[in-house]
Protein backbone atom coordinates (compact mmCIF):
# COMPACT_ATOMS: atom_id res chain seq x y z
CA UNK A 1 0.00 0.00 0.00
CA UNK A 2 2.87 2.20 0.90
CA UNK A 3 4.07 1.60 -2.82
CA UNK A 4 1.23 2.10 -4.52
CA UNK A 5 0.34 5.61 -2.60
CA UNK A 6 3.96 7.48 -3.44
CA UNK A 7 3.28 5.88 -7.05
CA UNK A 8 -0.05 8.24 -7.09
CA UNK A 9 1.94 11.05 -5.34
CA UNK A 10 4.82 10.82 -8.16
CA UNK A 11 2.50 10.71 -11.03
CA UNK A 12 -0.10 13.93 -9.83
CA UNK A 13 3.76 15.69 -8.83
CA UNK A 14 4.91 15.70 -12.45
CA UNK A 15 2.37 16.10 -14.47
CA UNK A 16 2.51 19.92 -14.16
CA UNK A 17 1.08 22.90 -16.49
CA UNK A 18 3.96 21.12 -18.72
CA UNK A 19 2.12 17.66 -19.01
CA UNK A 20 -1.25 19.04 -18.84
CA UNK A 21 -1.06 21.66 -22.01
CA UNK A 22 2.45 21.19 -23.59
CA UNK A 23 1.15 18.03 -25.70
CA UNK A 24 -1.69 20.06 -27.28
CA UNK A 25 1.21 22.19 -28.82
CA UNK A 26 3.33 19.15 -30.10
CA UNK A 27 0.34 17.56 -31.29
CA UNK A 28 -0.33 21.32 -33.36
CA UNK A 29 2.97 21.70 -34.42
CA UNK A 30 4.02 18.37 -35.05
CA UNK A 31 1.65 15.39 -34.61
CA UNK A 32 1.95 12.30 -33.55
CA UNK A 33 6.00 12.30 -33.64
CA UNK A 34 6.29 15.34 -31.62
CA UNK A 35 3.70 13.82 -29.09
CA UNK A 36 6.09 10.94 -28.47
CA UNK A 37 9.12 12.90 -28.65
CA UNK A 38 7.49 14.87 -25.33
CA UNK A 39 6.11 11.47 -24.10
CA UNK A 40 9.07 8.76 -24.27
CA UNK A 41 11.62 11.15 -22.65
CA UNK A 42 9.25 12.63 -20.00
CA UNK A 43 8.57 8.86 -18.68
CA UNK A 44 12.03 7.40 -18.40
CA UNK A 45 13.69 10.13 -17.19
CA UNK A 46 11.05 10.94 -14.56
CA UNK A 47 10.98 7.12 -13.99
CA UNK A 48 14.63 7.01 -13.56
CA UNK A 49 15.08 9.05 -10.32
CA UNK A 50 13.67 6.32 -8.12
CA UNK A 51 16.14 3.57 -9.95
CA UNK A 52 19.63 5.90 -9.61
CA UNK A 53 18.43 7.88 -6.41
CA UNK A 54 16.75 4.47 -4.74
CA UNK A 55 17.70 4.96 -1.07
CA UNK A 56 17.81 7.69 1.61
CA UNK A 57 21.45 7.88 1.52
CA UNK A 58 21.70 8.38 -2.39
CA UNK A 59 19.08 10.43 -2.53
CA UNK A 60 20.11 12.93 0.35
CA UNK A 61 24.13 13.04 -1.25
CA UNK A 62 22.58 14.16 -4.59
CA UNK A 63 20.62 16.79 -3.06
CA UNK A 64 22.87 18.06 -0.41
CA UNK A 65 25.32 19.58 -3.43
CA UNK A 66 22.39 20.36 -5.68
CA UNK A 67 20.19 22.34 -2.33
CA UNK A 68 19.86 25.70 -4.21
CA UNK A 69 19.14 24.56 -6.98
CA UNK A 70 16.22 22.58 -6.09
CA UNK A 71 15.14 25.47 -4.53
CA UNK A 72 15.41 27.30 -7.19
CA UNK A 73 13.39 24.88 -9.39
CA UNK A 74 10.72 24.35 -7.06
CA UNK A 75 10.01 28.38 -7.24
CA UNK A 76 10.18 28.74 -10.76
CA UNK A 77 7.94 25.82 -11.27
CA UNK A 78 5.70 27.42 -8.62
CA UNK A 79 6.00 30.95 -10.57
CA UNK A 80 5.39 28.84 -13.53
CA UNK A 81 2.20 27.57 -12.58
CA UNK A 82 0.68 30.73 -11.36
CA UNK A 83 1.52 31.96 -14.84
CA UNK A 84 -0.47 29.27 -15.90
CA UNK A 85 -3.36 29.46 -14.31
CA UNK A 86 -4.13 33.04 -14.76
CA UNK A 87 -3.59 32.46 -18.79
CA UNK A 88 -6.03 29.59 -18.90
CA UNK A 89 -8.38 31.53 -16.90
CA UNK A 90 -8.57 34.29 -18.97
CA UNK A 91 -8.30 37.03 -16.19
CA UNK A 92 -7.21 39.89 -18.38
CA UNK A 93 -8.88 43.02 -20.38
CA UNK A 94 -8.81 41.27 -23.60
CA UNK A 95 -10.57 37.89 -22.48
CA UNK A 96 -12.78 35.59 -20.15
CA UNK A 97 -13.64 32.10 -19.56
CA UNK A 98 -15.88 31.99 -16.86
CA UNK A 99 -16.20 28.20 -16.70
CA UNK A 100 -12.83 27.30 -16.85
CA UNK A 101 -12.23 29.97 -13.81
CA UNK A 102 -15.24 28.18 -12.03
CA UNK A 103 -13.37 24.98 -12.59
CA UNK A 104 -10.42 26.04 -11.39
CA UNK A 105 -11.66 27.43 -8.37
CA UNK A 106 -13.41 24.12 -7.95
CA UNK A 107 -10.65 21.96 -8.57
CA UNK A 108 -8.26 24.09 -6.61
CA UNK A 109 -10.59 23.70 -3.55
CA UNK A 110 -11.63 20.75 -3.27
CA UNK A 111 -7.80 19.65 -3.57
CA UNK A 112 -6.84 21.89 -1.11
CA UNK A 113 -9.39 20.47 1.21
CA UNK A 114 -8.15 17.29 0.99
CA UNK A 115 -4.98 18.30 1.69
CA UNK A 116 -6.27 20.02 4.76
CA UNK A 117 -7.94 17.18 5.78
CA UNK A 118 -5.06 14.62 5.58
CA UNK A 119 -2.66 17.50 6.81
CA UNK A 120 0.05 16.56 4.16
CA UNK A 121 0.42 16.05 0.32
CA UNK A 122 -0.08 12.33 -0.45
CA UNK A 123 -2.24 9.98 -2.25
CA UNK A 124 -5.52 11.17 -1.00
CA UNK A 125 -5.39 14.85 -2.68
CA UNK A 126 -3.32 12.86 -5.51
CA UNK A 127 -6.32 10.61 -6.66
CA UNK A 128 -8.92 13.41 -6.20
CA UNK A 129 -6.45 15.14 -8.38
CA UNK A 130 -6.66 11.81 -10.88
CA UNK A 131 -10.53 12.24 -10.29
CA UNK A 132 -10.77 15.51 -12.64
CA UNK A 133 -7.89 14.59 -14.95
CA UNK A 134 -9.72 11.43 -16.03
CA UNK A 135 -13.03 12.94 -16.01
CA UNK A 136 -11.81 15.49 -18.22
CA UNK A 137 -10.41 12.50 -20.52
CA UNK A 138 -13.63 11.05 -20.66
CA UNK A 139 -15.34 14.45 -21.82
CA UNK A 140 -12.61 14.90 -24.24
CA UNK A 141 -13.85 12.12 -26.73
CA UNK A 142 -17.06 14.11 -27.45
CA UNK A 143 -15.13 16.74 -28.91
CA UNK A 144 -13.01 16.72 -32.46
CA UNK A 145 -8.69 16.43 -31.66
CA UNK A 146 -8.48 20.16 -33.08
CA UNK A 147 -5.54 20.74 -35.46
CA UNK A 148 -3.07 17.58 -35.96
CA UNK A 149 0.46 19.19 -37.76
CA UNK A 150 3.41 17.45 -39.70
CA UNK A 151 6.91 17.38 -39.00
CA UNK A 152 9.97 16.28 -41.22
CA UNK A 153 12.02 13.57 -38.97
CA UNK A 154 14.97 16.43 -38.88
CA UNK A 155 12.29 18.63 -36.72
CA UNK A 156 11.65 15.31 -34.77
CA UNK A 157 15.22 14.51 -34.18
CA UNK A 158 16.12 18.28 -32.57
CA UNK A 159 12.99 17.84 -30.37
CA UNK A 160 13.93 14.84 -28.97
CA UNK A 161 17.45 16.45 -28.17
CA UNK A 162 15.94 19.04 -26.21
CA UNK A 163 13.57 17.31 -24.71
CA UNK A 164 15.82 14.45 -23.42
CA UNK A 165 18.20 16.80 -22.34
CA UNK A 166 15.90 18.25 -20.01
CA UNK A 167 12.99 15.78 -19.05
CA UNK A 168 16.29 12.91 -18.64
CA UNK A 169 18.08 15.74 -15.83
CA UNK A 170 15.19 17.89 -14.49
CA UNK A 171 12.98 15.01 -12.66
CA UNK A 172 16.42 14.73 -10.52
CA UNK A 173 16.18 18.19 -9.02
CA UNK A 174 12.69 17.77 -8.18
CA UNK A 175 12.21 17.74 -4.35
CA UNK A 176 8.74 16.29 -4.10
CA UNK A 177 10.73 13.27 -6.37
CA UNK A 178 13.58 12.86 -3.77
CA UNK A 179 11.42 13.20 -0.89
CA UNK A 180 9.70 9.64 -2.32
CA UNK A 181 13.31 8.56 -3.05
CA UNK A 182 13.83 8.74 0.35
CA UNK A 183 10.51 7.65 2.30
CA UNK A 184 9.01 5.21 0.19
CA UNK A 185 9.66 1.43 1.33
CA UNK A 186 10.26 0.42 -2.30
CA UNK A 187 11.18 3.47 -4.93
CA UNK A 188 12.36 1.27 -7.54
CA UNK A 189 8.66 -0.03 -7.59
CA UNK A 190 7.04 3.19 -6.50
CA UNK A 191 8.65 5.16 -9.34
CA UNK A 192 8.29 2.52 -12.11
CA UNK A 193 4.20 2.15 -11.29
CA UNK A 194 3.73 6.22 -11.05
CA UNK A 195 5.55 6.68 -14.43
CA UNK A 196 4.38 3.88 -16.71
CA UNK A 197 1.09 2.98 -15.33
CA UNK A 198 -0.67 6.38 -13.70
CA UNK A 199 1.72 9.46 -15.39
CA UNK A 200 1.31 7.85 -18.79
CA UNK A 201 -2.44 7.14 -18.68
CA UNK A 202 -2.74 10.31 -17.39
CA UNK A 203 -1.44 12.00 -20.21
CA UNK A 204 -2.70 9.98 -22.74
CA UNK A 205 -6.12 9.93 -21.50
CA UNK A 206 -6.49 13.43 -20.03
CA UNK A 207 -4.28 15.17 -23.07
CA UNK A 208 -3.64 15.26 -26.96
CA UNK A 209 -2.93 11.65 -26.64
CA UNK A 210 -5.72 10.87 -28.02
CA UNK A 211 -4.27 12.33 -31.44
CA UNK A 212 -3.28 8.41 -31.85
CA UNK A 213 -6.59 7.06 -31.63
CA UNK A 214 -9.83 9.06 -31.62
CA UNK A 215 -13.26 7.78 -32.29
CA UNK A 216 -14.34 8.96 -35.81
CA UNK A 217 -17.60 10.12 -34.22
CA UNK A 218 -18.31 11.22 -30.93
CA UNK A 219 -20.17 8.69 -29.02
CA UNK A 220 -22.07 10.82 -26.92
CA UNK A 221 -22.72 15.18 -27.05
CA UNK A 222 -22.00 17.47 -24.10
CA UNK A 223 -22.17 21.48 -24.43
CA UNK A 224 -18.85 23.59 -25.01
CA UNK A 225 -19.38 24.89 -21.35
CA UNK A 226 -19.24 21.82 -19.72
CA UNK A 227 -15.86 20.58 -21.41
CA UNK A 228 -14.16 24.43 -20.15
CA UNK A 229 -15.40 23.71 -16.26
CA UNK A 230 -13.81 20.35 -16.58
CA UNK A 231 -10.96 21.77 -17.95
CA UNK A 232 -10.79 24.42 -15.13
CA UNK A 233 -11.08 21.67 -12.79
CA UNK A 234 -8.20 19.91 -14.21
CA UNK A 235 -5.66 22.77 -14.05
CA UNK A 236 -6.88 23.76 -11.14
CA UNK A 237 -6.83 20.55 -9.62
CA UNK A 238 -3.41 20.03 -10.81
CA UNK A 239 -1.59 23.35 -10.13
CA UNK A 240 -3.00 22.85 -6.37
CA UNK A 241 -1.26 19.62 -6.18
CA UNK A 242 1.95 20.42 -7.62
CA UNK A 243 2.59 23.72 -5.76
CA UNK A 244 1.85 22.22 -2.53
CA UNK A 245 4.05 19.26 -3.18
CA UNK A 246 6.52 21.54 -3.59
CA UNK A 247 5.53 23.74 -0.92
CA UNK A 248 5.70 20.75 1.39
CA UNK A 249 8.99 19.35 0.30
CA UNK A 250 11.17 23.29 0.23
CA UNK A 251 9.70 23.53 3.91
CA UNK A 252 11.15 19.87 5.24
CA UNK A 253 14.48 20.47 3.09
CA UNK A 254 17.35 20.42 5.64
CA UNK A 255 20.95 21.63 5.23
CA UNK A 256 22.18 17.65 4.51
CA UNK A 257 20.44 17.06 2.12
CA UNK A 258 17.35 15.22 3.94
CA UNK A 259 13.49 15.81 3.78
CA UNK A 260 11.81 14.99 6.68
CA UNK A 261 8.57 12.95 6.76
CA UNK A 262 6.43 15.20 8.49
CA UNK A 263 6.19 19.28 9.71
CA UNK A 264 6.65 19.64 13.13
CA UNK A 265 7.18 22.99 15.03
CA UNK A 266 11.33 21.30 14.77
CA UNK A 267 11.39 20.31 11.04
CA UNK A 268 9.53 23.11 9.65
CA UNK A 269 12.03 26.14 8.33
CA UNK A 270 10.18 29.56 7.77
CA UNK A 271 12.65 31.36 6.66
CA UNK A 272 11.63 29.16 3.06
CA UNK A 273 8.69 30.65 2.94
CA UNK A 274 9.48 33.03 0.45
CA UNK A 275 10.83 30.77 -1.87
CA UNK A 276 7.45 29.94 -2.36
CA UNK A 277 5.28 33.20 -2.01
CA UNK A 278 7.60 35.52 -4.34
CA UNK A 279 7.50 33.03 -7.25
CA UNK A 280 3.82 32.74 -7.05
CA UNK A 281 3.16 36.98 -6.65
CA UNK A 282 5.93 36.96 -10.07
CA UNK A 283 3.92 34.38 -11.82
CA UNK A 284 0.95 36.42 -11.60
CA UNK A 285 2.40 39.70 -12.78
CA UNK A 286 4.17 37.99 -15.69
CA UNK A 287 0.59 36.58 -16.70
CA UNK A 288 -1.21 40.25 -15.85
CA UNK A 289 1.74 41.88 -17.73
CA UNK A 290 1.29 39.42 -20.91
CA UNK A 291 -2.66 40.47 -20.78
CA UNK A 292 -1.61 43.92 -21.41
CA UNK A 293 0.54 43.26 -24.06
CA UNK A 294 -2.44 41.52 -26.16
CA UNK A 295 -4.48 44.55 -25.21
CA UNK A 296 -2.05 46.86 -27.26
CA UNK A 297 -1.43 43.85 -30.34
CA UNK A 298 -3.48 44.22 -33.65
CA UNK A 299 -4.63 40.70 -33.26
CA UNK A 300 -3.09 39.05 -29.58
CA UNK A 301 0.44 37.80 -31.70
CA UNK A 302 3.59 39.18 -32.28
CA UNK A 303 5.50 38.15 -35.76
CA UNK A 304 9.44 38.43 -34.19
CA UNK A 305 12.66 37.63 -36.48
CA UNK A 306 13.25 34.24 -37.24
CA UNK A 307 10.03 32.82 -35.69
CA UNK A 308 8.02 30.29 -38.16
CA UNK A 309 5.08 31.98 -37.72
CA UNK A 310 3.45 34.56 -35.49
CA UNK A 311 3.06 33.57 -31.98
CA UNK A 312 0.77 34.67 -28.89
CA UNK A 313 2.23 36.91 -26.33
CA UNK A 314 0.70 34.38 -23.42
CA UNK A 315 2.04 31.21 -25.28
CA UNK A 316 5.97 32.98 -26.04
CA UNK A 317 5.80 33.39 -21.67
CA UNK A 318 4.79 29.70 -21.69
CA UNK A 319 7.98 28.43 -23.98
CA UNK A 320 10.10 30.88 -22.29
CA UNK A 321 9.41 29.09 -19.04
CA UNK A 322 9.66 25.91 -20.74
CA UNK A 323 13.58 27.17 -21.16
CA UNK A 324 14.51 27.17 -17.56
CA UNK A 325 13.56 23.15 -17.76
CA UNK A 326 15.00 22.37 -21.31
CA UNK A 327 18.52 24.46 -21.07
CA UNK A 328 19.26 26.35 -17.49
CA UNK A 329 18.55 23.78 -15.30
CA UNK A 330 19.92 20.66 -16.96
CA UNK A 331 23.14 22.93 -18.17
CA UNK A 332 23.49 23.68 -13.98
CA UNK A 333 23.08 20.13 -13.17
CA UNK A 334 25.52 18.93 -15.99
CA UNK A 335 28.16 21.55 -14.63
CA UNK A 336 27.81 20.25 -10.71
CA UNK A 337 30.20 17.64 -10.54
CA UNK A 338 30.95 15.28 -7.54
CA UNK A 339 33.17 17.50 -6.32
CA UNK A 340 31.52 21.14 -7.03
CA UNK A 341 29.03 22.28 -5.50
CA UNK A 342 25.98 23.93 -7.24
CA UNK A 343 27.09 27.67 -6.39
CA UNK A 344 30.71 26.75 -6.90
CA UNK A 345 31.81 30.14 -8.38
CA UNK A 346 33.35 27.66 -11.45
CA UNK A 347 29.93 26.03 -11.83
CA UNK A 348 28.12 29.39 -12.16
CA UNK A 349 30.61 30.23 -14.27
CA UNK A 350 29.99 27.25 -17.00
CA UNK A 351 26.47 27.25 -16.84
CA UNK A 352 26.30 30.85 -17.36
CA UNK A 353 28.46 30.28 -20.74
CA UNK A 354 26.36 27.51 -21.69
CA UNK A 355 23.19 29.03 -21.73
CA UNK A 356 24.46 32.69 -22.96
CA UNK A 357 26.02 30.22 -26.03
CA UNK A 358 23.31 27.85 -26.51
CA UNK A 359 20.60 30.61 -25.60
CA UNK A 360 20.11 32.08 -28.94
CA UNK A 361 19.74 28.09 -30.49
CA UNK A 362 16.91 27.57 -28.20
CA UNK A 363 15.49 30.72 -28.76
CA UNK A 364 14.99 29.95 -32.31
CA UNK A 365 14.38 26.38 -32.22
CA UNK A 366 12.43 26.05 -29.24
CA UNK A 367 10.59 29.44 -28.85
CA UNK A 368 10.66 30.16 -32.97
CA UNK A 369 9.67 26.61 -33.79
CA UNK A 370 12.64 25.93 -36.30
CA UNK A 371 13.67 22.86 -34.78
CA UNK A 372 16.84 22.42 -36.82
CA UNK A 373 18.38 24.71 -34.35
CA UNK A 374 18.15 22.64 -31.63
CA UNK A 375 20.69 20.64 -32.91
CA UNK A 376 23.76 23.34 -32.13
CA UNK A 377 22.38 24.58 -29.23
CA UNK A 378 21.60 21.34 -27.17
CA UNK A 379 25.57 19.75 -28.95
CA UNK A 380 26.90 22.95 -27.22
CA UNK A 381 25.39 22.38 -23.47
CA UNK A 382 26.84 18.80 -24.38
CA UNK A 383 30.56 19.87 -25.33
CA UNK A 384 30.85 22.41 -22.81
CA UNK A 385 29.20 19.64 -20.03
CA UNK A 386 32.11 17.57 -21.20
CA UNK A 387 34.80 20.09 -21.63
CA UNK A 388 34.11 20.65 -17.69
CA UNK A 389 33.87 17.35 -16.58
CA UNK A 390 37.48 16.72 -18.41
CA UNK A 391 38.83 19.18 -16.97
CA UNK A 392 37.62 19.05 -12.97
CA UNK A 393 38.85 15.24 -12.74
CA UNK A 394 42.90 16.23 -13.88
CA UNK A 395 43.72 17.60 -10.81
CA UNK A 396 42.19 14.82 -8.70
CA UNK A 397 44.48 12.31 -11.25
CA UNK A 398 46.99 14.24 -10.71
CA UNK A 399 46.71 14.29 -7.13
Amino acid sequence: MNTLAWALFLAVSWTWCIGMYLPTLMVRDGGVPFFFAFLIPNVVGAASVGWLLRDTDRSKRFVATRRTMMLAFSAVTIAFHAYFIIWRAGLGWTESKPGTIGGIVVGASLVGNAIAARRRVDWFPALVTLFFSFTLGVLLVAFPVGVVGSAELIAVAGLAMVTGLGFLLCPYLDLTFNRACQHARRPVLAFTLGFFVFFLATILIATRGRAIWTPSEAPFFILGSWLDIAIGCHFGAQAMFTCCAHIAAVRRLGVDGGISRELTPETARPGMLPCVIAPAVAGLLIGLAMFAVDAVTTDGTLDLPGFTSPITSHELAYRLFLGAYGLVFPAWMLMTTRRRADLDRGTIAWTTAACVLAGPFLWLGAVGRDEVWLFPGVGLVIVLAAIRFTLTRRPAAAA
